[in-house]
């Protein structure tokens, strides 16, 4: 989702442009769609060497309330991940407590109090953590359309001339739903996932220092692994342009249904929209 495309140069018409027009303008960095000479979309070049911003440029439409929400959301995830690897302490703790014969009780007790504690901080904690990053994604990616929006409105005529009916509104979408998607329980899963295992390593440090560096010798293929996982979604992701010229001739000719059925041209209309695919 870090993927995103720069559009054309921004002109406003003379006269109309405001300091909040200036700012919307700058939004084309993040979904306006650029179009090859013959108007039909993005064409291959500019797909490959679009540019990958920064990660915080993800967040620039978040407000003061978002980012609080996103920054507090985080901590929890942190807190809920390193969580986890102390459930291996209390499932030891309460193995421990039923091989040993003096005091089981009292020993079973504290295993069973100790593992309450864990589920009850690891349970509000990414209740919280996963709720405030989800809900601030969804602000932040409804402030993106808004001024993608204003920024549309800011283009001159000429723009419109290379762009189909229904490719902007399907680009806007796509892009800020991965946006979306991306800032949300992705951001979340991959905070919670990075504590978690790096509490779980020094758990197994702090316990078994020899077990723990026979473990880590797997480390390398599980990094290869997740290499080829990247690079197979990334061409997956390559697909998505056509996917956007299927989108604007489907939409072209829902919005002509009329016209369509009275010059007989549905086959036409579905021979255009499976010549995409």
């Amino acid at each position: 989702s870090r993927r995103l495309r720069h559009g054309p140069a921004s002109t406003s018409y003379t006269g109309m442009r405001s300091d909040a027009t200036a700012t919307a303008v700058s939004v084309k960095e993040v979904a306006v769609v650029s179009c090859d000479k013959d108007g039909n979309g993005p064409s291959k070049e500019e797909e490959i060497s679009s540019p990958m911003v920064p990660f915080r440029a993800l967040f620039r439409f978040y407000g003061p309330t978002e980012q609080l929400m996103l920054a507090f959301g985080l901590l929890c995830c942190a807190i809920g991940g390193a969580s986890f690897p102390c459930i291996n302490i209390a499932f030891g703790e309460l193995l421990d407590s039923t091989a040993s014969m003096a005091n089981v009780a009292e020993t079973t007790r504290n295993a069973v109090f100790f593992m309450i504690g864990v589920a009850c901080v690891l349970g509000t904690s990414l209740f919280l953590g996963f709720g405030l990053v989800s809900w601030a994604a969804v602000r932040g990616a409804n402030n993106t359309r808004r001024e993608y929006v204003k920024s549309l409105m800011a283009q001159d005529v000429r723009f419109f001339d290379n762009a189909r009916a229904g490719e902007l509104a399907a680009a806007t979408s796509e892009r800020c739903q991965e946006l979306q998607n991306g800032t949300a329980k992705k951001l979340g899963e991959f905070v919670q996932a990075m504590f978690a295992g790096v509490g779980g390593i020094g758990v197994g440090f702090y316990f078994s220092w020899k077990l723990s560096l026979v473990i880590l010798a797997g480390v390398p293929l599980l990094v290869l692994a997740t290499w080829f996982l990247i690079k197979s979604t990334t061409r997956l992701q390559q697909a998505n342009p056509a996917y956007e010229k299927a989108g604007a001739v489907a939409t072209e000719s829902i919005g002509a249904a009329r016209v369509v059925a009275a010059l007989n041209s549905q086959s036409t209309a579905a021979s255009r929209y499976e010549s995409h695919l």
